[in-house]
This record gives C-alpha cells, sequence and structure tokens, in this order.
C-alpha cells in the first residue's frame, strides 16, 4: 500500500509541475504566474480539490502519442473564496501551449456541470494559444461543448472570464459569454484572428496588443470589464468582486454581516452632498463622488470604467447589502446617453435582474447624443436595450434624479413608469421633455421669426427668453419640489458651524453711535466668510458680492444677500468700486468691510465710500493715503520718532542711480517700489550688478502691478525677522497695540507660518516696538485696525517697514491670545463706539500657531492647484476632546467647500489653520495633529510642506529668520525632506487597516458550513517604491478584537498596539497607538494601484499592498512596467487659460507659425 501511496504522490508531483522547470521558469520570464499559483493565490488557503489530475490526451496522431502530461493543460476544481464556494479552471500554458484539447474540453464541462448542478460561480482563468490543431474537430467540438456549457450556466450562476495570456480564435468566444471579462495589461490579448491573418487579408499593420490587448477592450471595443498591471493584482481584485456576487440566481446576493459596531451607520449625514450637484444645469461635477458619499464605506467596484465613460456601472453596498448602480456622468459627453454607454448599462441591469441584485440608478441626463455617427449606428435599436432592460427588470429599483431627466432619456434611465419602486429627485431637480431654453425656443419660434408680431400683443420674443426659460426650468422642477421636501443644509456644514471666538470681547463703554444694520463684505473667500460670522453674532444683516466664478461661492451662500458685480477677472469685479457702492445703495447696506487684498487699502474707494455716506470699516483715506506711499511712510515714521531702516528715501530715476545709492549705504541693499505689498516690487541687492537689474525688474513690476513706479532703495538687515505688531484705534483718539505676530517664516516673500508671541523678542523689545506702533498710528490718526510691520536684527533692533491699513490675514493669532474678536472691534469703532479696553487690560494667553493651506504642489516647485474639491475636511475640535470650552484647541477658517471649485482668478489660500496651546511646544504639537487630520483631495495642497517646516529642527527651537526656506529648501521640496520620526509605524498602521478590512470581508453571508474564512495573522507590507524598487515587511498581526478594533502589531522588531474605532473607508483615522494618540490618513485604491493603500502621517506618505505572505512571493515575480512615454505630448506644468488655438487637426505646422497659447 506505501507502494502505491508513493506513486500516486509521484504521479501528482509531475502533474504539479505541468510542462516542467524549465516552461515554468519561461512562464515567471514573461511575467506571468502558473496555472496553480495563479489558482492558490485566488481561493482560500488550502481549500482546494483538484479534479482529474491525470486525465490525458487521446490523441495519437503527429506523435501526440509520446507527448502527455498529467492534466492536458487544464486545471480544474473547487475551493472557497471568503468561505464561499466557488469552480474554477486554469488554463496552464506550460502544457502544449494551453491548448485545449477534447479531454481538456471536458475537464472544462464537467466542472461547469458541477457548477450549475449545485449553484455555485465558475472562474475561468484564460491562457490558451487556442485549439490543440493536432486533434482537428474533435478539438472544435470541444470548444463547442464548452460554448454550450456557457449559455446553458448563464442567468443561473454567475461566470467570470480573467484573461491572462493568449485567447485568440474560437477560444475568444468562451470567455465573450461569460458575465465579465478582466484581461492583465501587457500579457494577454483576445482577437478572432492573429495580426499575421489582419495583415494578409486587410493589409494593416497592427501589434498584438493594438490589436487585442487589454487596453483596447477595456477602452475601445468593451468587450472586456478591467484591465490590471499585473496577475496578482488581477487575481485580489476578482476575490473582491466574488463578494458582491450570489451564488446562485435562487440566491440573494450575500450580505456583510454586522459591522462589529464599527462599520458604515445607514443614518449618517453628508452635508457635502448639498453643494456636490450644482445648480446649473449645464456644469459637470463627478457622479463618482456623489456614489462614494452615498454608498457604504466609500467602496464601489466600478466596471468598464474606462469605456464609455458617460455611463457609470459597479456593485456597492448600503447597509451590507449588495447592490447593482447606475449612473449618468455629467464629466463625459454631459452624461449623454449614446449607443457605446446604452448597451454597457443594459447588460449590466439584466445581470442584477438575474441574480436578484437591487438597482439604484442615479440620473443626470440631457437625452440622447445626437448625430448621424449614432443614427447610423443604430441609437434607435440599442437605446431600447437599455429601455428593455429596465422595463423587463423585476428587482427592487431605486432611482434619484440629481439634476435633470430630459426627454426619451428620462423614461429609460429607470423612470417610474418602467416598474420603479422608489424615485426620488434632488430639491431642485428638473424633469421635463426638454431643457428650458430649448423648450422656449421651440414655444416662441414663430414670435422669434415673425417680423409682424407686435409688442403690444406680446413682448418681444427675444426679450423675454430668459424670463420664459427660467419660468420653463421651474415648472420642470415644481412636481419635485411639491413631491419632496427641501433637503439643503439650513445652516452651514458643520466645517463652518464653530466660530473661535475664544472669549466674547469686553462690551462697555461709549456706544458712540448707532449700530449697523446691514453691512456689505467687498470681498470673497475666507475673509468674506470670516466677516459675516461675525456680523451674524452681532445680529448685522449681510450682504455679499461676487464674481461669475464666485456664483456658487461660500461666502455667497453665507450671507444674507448678494449682489453679482461682473466678470471673473478681479478688475471686472472685485475693484470695481462703482458696482460695490451700487451694491451697497440697491440692498441699503449701510456700511463696507473691505477685508483684505483688492479695495482694502485703496485710499480712492476709501473717500468714495465715506463721500457716499456710507461708513467704511476699516481707517480714513486720508491714513490709508499717509501709509500706503512707501516713501511718505517712511517720512511720517520717522517724524514719529519710530525706527526707520537707513537709506535713500526719495524716488530714484536710474538704474545707474540706484546703483551710486546702493554703493553708498552699502551692501546688501533691498529695493522696494513705494506702492509695492505683498512681496511684489521687492529686490535683494548684493552688488552693483544685482543692483542695476534688480532696480529696472523692481521698476517694471511696479508700473505693471500698481501703476506706480518709484522705487527707493533702503539698507537689508541681515539674518532678518519679520515681525509686526497688532494695533487698535478708534475715533476718540484712543489707540492700543494688542502684542506682535512672529511672520519671518515667508517663502517669496509670502507668508507660510504665523505665530504669536514671538519666540525671539524680549518684554522689553516688545513693548517698545509696541509704543512706536501707537505713536506711528497716532501721526495718522488711525481709527480701526491695522499692522505696523517691523524688521529685527539678531541683537533685536527693530526698524519699520511698512503699515498694512486693514485686517491681516493672519489676525486670528493675535485673537487666540487676546481673547478678543478683531472683527468686532473694527465694526464697532466704523459705528462710532470707543475702544473696549485699555492697553494695560490687553491679555498675552497661551501661544497661537496659523498655518495658510494653499492649493500648491509642494512636489512639483509650488505649481497652483485648481480645480474641485473632491474631498475637503478640515479638523474638527472633536479630535481634541478635553478641549470642552474651546481653548488650546483648533480653528479654520475657509472659504470653500467640498464639492467647490477652487478658480485660478484669485489669491490662492483656501483655507488658514490656527492652533491655540498653552505654549509653543503644544501649539506646535497640536497643529502637527491638525495637519494630520487635514484631508484635501481633487487639488494638491502644501500641507506636506507645512509639517516638514513643523518637524524641523531650527523651526521647533525658534531659530529661523525670513531666508530659512530659501536656505533649507531653496533647491525644492522633495519627499526625502519629511523624513519621519518612526517609519515603521506607517507599516503597521498600514497592516492594520488591512487586517480590518480583511475581518470585514470574511464576515459575509453565503458561506459554506464548516468553511467560515479564519483570518491568518501574517502578513507582508509591500512598500512601493519608484520603478518597481519595493520594500517588504513581513508583519504579523495579533490579538484583534473587531469590536474594539484593537490590534498588535509587529514589524520590522517593533510592537504597536493599535486601537481605532474609525469607520473603514473614512480618509481620517484616528486612534491610540501604544497609548498615544494618532490621527492619519488611510486611503485604499488611491495611488498606483487598487491594492495599495495610501498611508499620511506628519507629512510622510507610504503607499503599500498588504498580502499574504504567498500573495508577497508572487508578486516578486511580477515585472516592473515603466509608464507611457509622454515627451510627444505637449503639457502644460500648471493650470492656465486657453487664449488661442493657431491650427486645426491635419494642420502642416510650419516653424515660423504661432503656437497655441495659453496663460497662467
Amino acid at each position: 500500500m506505501q507502494e502505491l501511496i508513493e506513486q500516486l504522490e509521484k504521479r501528482r508531483a509531475q502533474a504539479r509541475l505541468g510542462g516542467g522547470q524549465k516552461r515554468i521558469d519561461a512562464q515567471h520570464a514573461k511575467g506571468k504566474l502558473t496555472a496553480r499559483e495563479r489558482i492558490e493565490l485566488l481561493l482560500d488557503d488550502n481549500t482546494f480539490e483538484e479534479w482529474d489530475m491525470f486525465v490525458e490526451h487521446r490523441s495519437v496522431d503527429f506523435g501526440m502519442a509520446e507527448q502527455k502530461v498529467p492534466g492536458d493543460g487544464v486545471v480544474t476544481g473547487y475551493g472557497m473564496i471568503n468561505g464561499r464556494l466557488v469552480f474554477v479552471f486554469s488554463q496552464d500554458f506550460t502544457v502544449f501551449g494551453g491548448a485545449l484539447s477534447e479531454a481538456h474540453a471536458e475537464k472544462i464541462c464537467k466542472v461547469m456541470d458541477q457548477a450549475m448542478k449545485v449553484g455555485a460561480p465558475v472562474v475561468g482563468l484564460n491562457d490558451s494559444g487556442g485549439a490543440r490543431i493536432q486533434e482537428g474537430v474533435a478539438s472544435l467540438g470541444g470548444y463547442a461543448d464548452v460554448f454550450q456549457r456557457n449559455v446553458m450556466a448563464s442567468g443561473v450562476v454567475p461566470q467570470i472570464s480573467m484573461i491572462m495570456g493568449p485567447c485568440a480564435g474560437g477560444a475568444v468566444y468562451s470567455p465573450a459569454m461569460t458575465d465579465f471579462i478582466f484581461m492583465v495589461k501587457d500579457s494577454s490579448y483576445m482577437f478572432v484572428t492573429g495580426p499575421e491573418v489582419v495583415k494578409t487579408v486587410t493589409h494593416e499593420s497592427v501589434t498584438a496588443e493594438e490589436l487585442g490587448g487589454a487596453i483596447t477592450h477595456t477602452t475601445r471595443s468593451g468587450v472586456a470589464d478591467m484591465a490590471f498591471e499585473n496577475d496578482v493584482e488581477a487575481l485580489m481584485m476578482l476575490r473582491r468582486l466574488y463578494n458582491y456576487l450570489p451564488l446562485n440566481n435562487r440566491e440573494k446576493p450575500p450580505v456583510r454581516l454586522g459591522n462589529n459596531g464599527l462599520g458604515d451607520p445607514a443614518d449618517r449625514l453628508d452635508y457635502s452632498l448639498d453643494t456636490l450637484v450644482p445648480d446649473n444645469p449645464n456644469k459637470p461635477y463627478d457622479i463618482k463622488e456623489l456614489i462614494l458619499k452615498v454608498v457604504d464605506d466609500g467602496d464601489f467596484f466600478e466596471l468598464q470604467p474606462d469605456y464609455a465613460k458617460n455611463i457609470v456601472i459597479g456593485f456597492a453596498r448600503m447597509e451590507g447589502q449588495t447592490i447593482g448602480i447606475v449612473a449618468n456622468q455629467p464629466l463625459v459627453l454631459a452624461g449623454c446617453l449614446d449607443i457605446k454607454s446604452s448597451i454597457k448599462a443594459a447588460r449590466f441591469v439584466r445581470f442584477c435582474d438575474a441574480f436578484n441584485i437591487p438597482v439604484v440608478t442615479f440620473v443626470d441626463v440631457p437625452g440622447f447624443m445626437p448625430g448621424t455617427g449614432q443614427e447610423y449606428g443604430g441609437i434607435i435599436k440599442h437605446g431600447a436595450k437599455l429601455l428593455y432592460a429596465y422595463a423587463e427588470c423585476t428587482v427592487p429599483k431605486i432611482t434619484v434624479i440629481t439634476r435633470k431627466a430630459y426627454g426619451g432619456a428620462y423614461d429609460v434611465m429607470a423612470s417610474k413608469h418602467l416598474r420603479g419602486d422608489v424615485n426620488l429627485a434632488w430639491p431642485r431637480a428638473e424633469i421635463a421633455v426638454m431643457g428650458a431654453k430649448g423648450a422656449v425656443e421651440i414655444i416662441f419660434r414663430e414670435d422669434k421669426n415673425d417680423p409682424r408680431s407686435s409688442p403690444p400683443a406680446r413682448p418681444n420674443a427675444q426679450a423675454h427668453l430668459p424670463l420664459a426659460g427660467d419660468a420653463a426650468r421651474e415648472e420642470a422642477r415644481e412636481p419635485v419640489a411639491q413631491a419632496r421636501e427641501h433637503s439643503a443644509l439650513n445652516g452651514s456644514p458643520p466645517v463652518f458651524a464653530h466660530f473661535v471666538s475664544l472669549r466674547q470681547p469686553p462690551t462697555g463703554g461709549d456706544t458712540g453711535g448707532r449700530m449697523f444694520k446691514k453691512i456689505l463684505i467687498a470681498n470673497r473667500g475666507e475673509i468674506a466668510c470670516r466677516v459675516i460670522k461675525t456680523a451674524r453674532k452681532m445680529g448685522i444683516q449681510t450682504v455679499a458680492v461676487y464674481s461669475e466664478a464666485d456664483k456658487e461661492a461660500r461666502h455667497v451662500e453665507l450671507a444674507d444677500e448678494a449682489v453679482h458685480i461682473g466678470a471673473a477677472p478681479s478688475r471686472e469685479s472685485y475693484l470695481q468700486a462703482d458696482r460695490i457702492i451700487a451694491a451697497c445703495k440697491k440692498t441699503g447696506a449701510e456700511a463696507v468691510h473691505p477685508g483684505y487684498g483688492f479695495l482694502s487699502e485703496n485710499e480712492a474707494f476709501a473717500r468714495q465710500v465715506e463721500e457716499e455716506g456710507i461708513a467704511f470699516i476699516g481707517p480714513k483715506h486720508y491714513s490709508i493715503a499717509a501709509m500706503g506711499d512707501k516713501i511718505a511712510s517712511k517720512k511720517l515714521a520717522n517724524e514719529a520718532k519710530v525706527n526707520t531702516i537707513p537709506g535713500w528715501n526719495d524716488a530714484i530715476e536710474t538704474a545707474e542711480r540706484a546703483v551710486e545709492i546702493a554703493k553708498d549705504i552699502g551692501y546688501p541693499v533691498m529695493i522696494k517700489a513705494s506702492a509695492g505689498g505683498g512681496g511684489k516690487g521687492l529686490r535683494v541687492a548684493f552688488n552693483d550688478k544685482e543692483a542695476f537689474e534688480g532696480f529696472t525688474s523692481c521698476r517694471n513690476e511696479a508700473r505693471n502691478s500698481f501703476g506706480d513706479d518709484r522705487v527707493f532703495i533702503e539698507k537689508f538687515i541681515e539674518s532678518p525677522r519679520h515681525i509686526e505688531i497688532q494695533v487698535l484705534g478708534d475715533s476718540h483718539g484712543n489707540v492700543i497695540y494688542l502684542n506682535e505676530r512672529e511672520c519671518s517664516i515667508q517663502r517669496r516673500h509670502q507668508k507660510v507660518i504665523e505665530e504669536a508671541p514671538s519666540p525671539f523678542i524680549s518684554d522689553a523689545t516688545r513693548k517698545a516696538m509696541g509704543e512706536q506702533a501707537v505713536a506711528l498710528a497716532k501721526a495718522v490718526k488711525y481709527q480701526s485696525a491695522g499692522t505696523v510691520e517691523f524688521v529685527v536684527g539678531k541683537d533685536q533692533s527693530f526698524f519699520f517697514i511698512e503699515m498694512n491699513t486693514r485686517l491681516q490675514v493672519e489676525h486670528p493669532v493675535t485673537e487666540a491670545i487676546t481673547g478678543l474678536d478683531l472683527v468686532e472691534l473694527m465694526i464697532r469703532v466704523a459705528a462710532g463706539e470707543k475702544l473696549p479696553l485699555v492697553q494695560a487690560e490687553v491679555q498675552r494667553n497661551g501661544w497661537a500657531i496659523e498655518c495658510r493651506i494653499n492649493p500648491q504642489d509642494p512636489f512639483r516647485n509650488f505649481l497652483p492647484s485648481t480645480g474641485r474639491l473632491v474631498k475637503f475636511q478640515p479638523p474638527g475640535e472633536t479630535m481634541f476632546a478635553s478641549d470642552t470650552q474651546h481653548l488650546n484647541g483648533v480653528r479654520v477658517d475657509t472659504g470653500v467647500y467640498e464639492g467647490g471649485e477652487i478658480p485660478m482668478f484669485y489669491d490662492s489660500m483656501i483655507a488658514k489653520l490656527i492652533v491655540h496651546g498653552k505654549d509653543r511646544n503644544d501649539a506646535i504639537a497640536k497643529m502637527r495633529e491638525a495637519l494630520n487630520g487635514f484631508a484635501i483631495r481633487g487639488i494638491s495642497s502644501n500641507i506636506p510642506f507645512q509639517a516638514a517646516l513643523l518637524a524641523h529642527p531650527k523651526f521647533q527651537a525658534g531659530d529661523f529668520n525670513t531666508g530659512f526656506i530659501a536656505e533649507h529648501y531653496g533647491k525644492g521640496f522633495h519627499a526625502e525632506d519629511v523624513p519621519h520620526a518612526d517609519p515603521s509605524f506607517l507599516v503597521a498602521l498600514a497592516a492594520y487597516v488591512h487586517r480590518r478590512y480583511r475581518a470585514r470581508a470574511s464576515g459575509i453571508s453565503g458561506q459554506l458550513e464548516g468553511h467560515g474564512v479564519k483570518v491568518g495573522e501574517q502578513f507582508v507590507v509591500v512598500e512601493l517604491g519608484p520603478e518597481g524598487k519595493h520594500v517588504h515587511h513581513p508583519v504579523s498581526v495579533t490579538d484583534f478584537h473587531g469590536k474594539t478594533g484593537a490590534s498588535s502589531v509587529t514589524v520590522d522588531g517593533k510592537t504597536y498596539k493599535i486601537d481605532s474605532n474609525s469607520t473603514l473607508g473614512a480618509i481620517r483615522v484616528q486612534g491610540i497607538a501604544n497609548d498615544k494618540p494618532f490621527t492619519a490618513q488611510v486611503e485604499r485604491g488611491a495611488g498606483k494601484s487598487p491594492l495599495a493603500l495610501r498611508v499620511s502621517h506628519d507629512g510622510t506618505q507610504i503607499e503599500a499592498m498588504v498580502l499574504s505572505p504567498l500573495g508577497a512571493r508572487l508578486l516578486e515575480l511580477m515585472p516592473y512596467k515603466a509608464p507611457p512615454d509622454l515627451s510627444k505630448f505637449l503639457m502644460s506644468p500648471m493650470p492656465g487659460l486657453l487664449v488661442e488655438v493657431s491650427v486645426q487637426p491635419g494642420s502642416r505646422c510650419a516653424p515660423a507659425r504661432s503656437w497655441p497659447s495659453s496663460k497662467p
């Protein structure tokens, strides 16, 4: 008996070798796994039961009798995926190139027959050269037998094909009849006839990849559903798909059992849904954003993502239940239905109907795509296929109209008339025969074309077209409004719900006048929202002004009224003083708050406002004029006994004269525009050449930016600090200073981080600077909030730079340490009230830091980044639960919202992140944690750079000056500039989150009794590196507690006890690691691979795949694939406006011909 057993094991070993080690090595060299490796990776550990291992072919012709291999080129059997039964066959290319013989076909038919009998899906892993020609018709008959089973199994059990090598000739028809087809890039292809035959018959030269590769079939033909980078990725994603599918047509789809208390609650509210869908029916948005917000855990398995992109299909879950999703995509072809999208959606709906999967349809469709191409291609017939699919569908159907449903497309997209179960609509959704404009064009066609139409009978058609269009649109919306209560957020989303006013300012003292009932904010963005918040707190109504680019901006929504003042460019809107004053008169606004930037320091505007009898919430025009001129302000400072920098204080006319003066003062010198500010019109020269060139460029910039080319020169203070004093004055002659702000961390003269107080100056210096600032303010009879800026030397000597006669961007740090609301005090001063406190009452509590969050890519030399904010999730006060009184906490000032657009026309800052701590170290720690929790997606941000600055030892020690960034990051900012204090923690967190995903996936219905999944403890975290240079980290995850989310993770010899109750799928992950709180960001499928986790913490980011030891070993066999060569493409490094295209397709471009031009 033992001898028989040994013989059996020997035969099994021979069968497992397939075509032999040499051919296995050749398979690996191509970046392909073997048939058995694929099955082993696809199925749960140790669950595969192989059938017919020793079957051999029966052919004797052409020497085949001597060429027999056990298994005959295909491995068949059954096993488990997450404890659920599946039948599988895997063709073995190492045996006869995987060619199909009669015996080979019989093995496949056997597992398919059994799958239908017991009711379980079939997965085919195709890697075959086609029919085994030595067997002739017998081989072709084998294909027909397989095809017959495909037809019989259709709609009975799910069938999935994974094309992992060649699939040509008749072999392609079997996958074509299955429900899903996946392919592997660069190593798989499908075609009826190969490139050689094509060239012979049609004289076309084409490669196998171009003819039938994965990219071709997922983007052009639509034959395949998805394409993956390699075998490992493909098989792991197939496992993920399997979790959504029922075993057969008699069972319900699988349900995720429980969520251990850590799942996505069904009753959660996502207020960003109120702003995601634009009111304008012609403005695009990404429907996938909506889907991810609605489904469980933001987890959506999209099918055919690269084909017919104007419609989106795929699987997701709601309350753990599998659902199929169909959605129009407004980003592509405006969401129109066409031939390809109709076929794509119809096929998916019919699959869901066959296998009892409820269908949720999101509708935003303007109609069917017009044109001869569509008509000649049969849009009528193919469009009817989608209508038919919905009409015959008997599973639960829920339809949500997000914005519009016009014409016949309304009927087709799962309308209630096609036996829809529940039809919902967005509050402003439109349901109509066509869009409002088109309807008006038809209804009033006669009036438009008939010159005899008289005005008394009916107003001019052209004149009333817009009004009629609005009426038509409201009519389209009216039934929806009646049928569904408006669900828009009453007030502001949570990010705006908390405005940090650390303590109410004292309100005693003479009011001096009547408080305003209504004010207008002559600004936009963050500062407009900031002023509105304080005005609302004071019971004052607000008026916003907005440009065309800002009509859906947050400040417009927050204000009580809003007035449109012009086109997007600021010179045509926010710099139009007459329009702003007209808006005041129109709305009855009694005062104007200018914010900062735009007209805030425009003396003419302030004077004009005052002359119109409107209060200017800021200094008087004469104070602005006195301080707005750099030369004049320096002379005034001298008269007020304020320290000024040695220099030439008169305008300089020529570059030659500038060089002479520079040499007299002594290098280095600073060349400054008299009207400059914000870093513009400023150059530093260290020699004659730099002085000559600096004068010329500074003068040109001043002329272009300010319309004033006067330039002066002063001594440049080496190792300078930029420290400013906040002053506050009233109309009764009172002026106080509210301590200082340290603003030395600058990039190209733009402030990046501000803090209060300064870590550098002494109390004596602070007092002296404050008193000089007050003296200067009194000299110009200053009223309102203002800032006196000083440059401070290494010896704490200080010199006046300029006075900003407005509210500063960084004013919140002063509010934090003093407990005062500067905007409220500005309003009260403008209303004639006295200051409510004297100098001795000004407090300085704790430490505050502000980081400016800008839409820039720090890793690409800070190129601007504009576009849609897919995610905008600032940190909240809940991150600091102990700060119940909002002291020593976090504040976010912003004017944007999730789903909003960042326009290219204005200042780049999108938010200010402010923290207040008990001391500087505490404030730095809180800011680093707050940055960890600030999630921004859709555009790039400078958050990694801010994190690097805060972690820098010099910054933490307070040892810096205005040249800090140039000194330490002069050659740009790179990933290695953000070293993590504990890199192993990022690896451990990736393993921890993956373990939670595995635990969730294992808790699914439909598992075979006794085969429930037991998730292992050993994993490998593969940290993805450049050019395929990955780092493998063996990891163990033990003591896992599903209900609490706690685990012990050991990596690189370190153990981390991690506990988090954050919801899977949420970007922000908060918890405790080794008894210390942490906040990080984790995303699945956001980077190089859909399997990868992107982990971000303390400015450092890694991408990692967490695999089983087997998966990690097999991944090492996968080749590195270089990214596509884009050198032939003309690509813009930053956003811009395309001004002109001077060529047309097919034009011949001569060297002297102009090319497309754009403006940044």
